[in-house]
C-alpha cells in the first residue's frame, strides 16, 4: 500500500481497505498473467520440440 488519502469521500477506514484490494487485485492480475505467459511459453517450446533440459538452460527453471 503506498498511498493513505481519502478516496471520493470515503473515510480513512474505508480508504486503507480501498487500497488493500486495490492491491489484491494488482497481484492477482499479475499472477495470471504470469501463469498464462509461463504456459504460452511451454505450448511455444513443446511445438518446438525443445527438450526440458534445452528449455531449463533457456529460460533458467522449471
Amino acid at each position: 500500500m503506498k498511498k493513505i488519502g481519502i478516496v471520493g469521500g470515503l473515510g480513512p477506514e474505508a480508504t486503507i481497505e480501498y487500497y488493500r484490494l486495490q492491491d489484491y487485485i494488482h497481484e492477482k492480475l499479475i499472477r495470471k498473467i504470469y501463469e498464462e505467459t509461463k504456459q504460452g511459453l511451454l505450448r511455444i517450446i513443446r511445438y518446438h520440440g525443445l527438450h526440458r533440459e534445452e528449455w531449463s538452460e533457456v529460460f533458467g527453471g522449471d
